[in-house]
Order: C-alpha cells, then sequence, then structure tokens
C-alpha cells in the first residue's frame, strides 16, 4: 500500500494467501485511515467462518495490528484469523492423526457430536420382574 497498491488488492492478497494455507476457518482484513482522499475511513474484508463475541473469540481468534506511516497520515492494519479445531477429522490431511497444526486443543461450545446408539442384543428386565410371556397363536 506505502507503494501506490490499491486498497482493496492488497487485503485480498492476504485474505487469499492466508485461506490456501488451509490452516484457518476464516480471515478478516480492516483496513483503517485516509483511504485515496482527505476523508478518514474504515474498510473491511472477510472470508470464511470468524467468532466475533464471547470466551471462544480469545480462544480462536488470533488477532494482529500494524501502523503505517505515510504522507498524509496514519493507516491501520488489523488482521483476524480464526484458528481451526485441532482434530477436526474433516480437515485433517496427515495420515498420522496428529492434528493440525496451530489448531485449537477445544472445540467451539456448541458443536453437536452423535454417538451411535448401543443396541442390546437381549431385553432389558428390572430386577425382580419377569420376562414377559410369549404366547403361541392357535390357528383358527
Amino acid at each position: 500500500m506505502a507503494g501506490g497498491k490499491s486498497v482493496r488488492s492488497c487485503a485480498m492478497r492476504v485474505i487469499k494467501n492466508i485461506m490456501n494455507t488451509g490452516r484457518a476457518d476464516g480471515c478478516e482484513v480492516i483496513i483503517t485511515g485516509k483511504l485515496r482522499q482527505q476523508r478518514a475511513k474504515a474498510m473491511k474484508y472477510k472470508s470464511g467462518y470468524i467468532v466475533s463475541t464471547g470466551h471462544p473469540k480469545n480462544i480462536f481468534v488470533d488477532t494482529a495490528v500494524r501502523h503505517i506511516f505515510l504522507k498524509q497520515g496514519v493507516m491501520g492494519i488489523k488482521v483476524k484469523i480464526m484458528l481451526p479445531y485441532k482434530h477436526d477429522k474433516t480437515k485433517i490431511r496427515d495420515s498420522r492423526g496428529r492434528g493440525i497444526p496451530g489448531g485449537v486443543d477445544l472445540p467451539l461450545p456448541d458443536k453437536v457430536v452423535f454417538k451411535e446408539v448401543r443396541k442390546f442384543e437381549e431385553e432389558d428386565i428390572l430386577p425382580g420382574t419377569q420376562a414377559p410371556a410369549t404366547e403361541a397363536k392357535t390357528p383358527a
């Protein structure tokens, strides 16, 4: 940006590089300051999924802030990266099952896991009760 490139192309390049690594669930770039005209603005660019509130934000979102000092003023750049769950079965490409490097060990609190229903071979009988007698049907 200091060399005269457009803000949008620089932000989209950063997002593309982050998302192409395959280790991030989402990314957000916020650029503030005097972008093209005299009046200051803030521009946001997003890709993917980012948690923005609560305790999971402190665990899953990694944030970095930098300031660029230009002739006409200061530009601020804030980059947020949503880290993935380390043991997500859909994203692990490693055959050893070590997990995603840089991922978080805890799953998101709203993640729902469905377990298989156990099927019993025998009927459930309470202690002290007898099994119901099976009646033989007589042909009429």
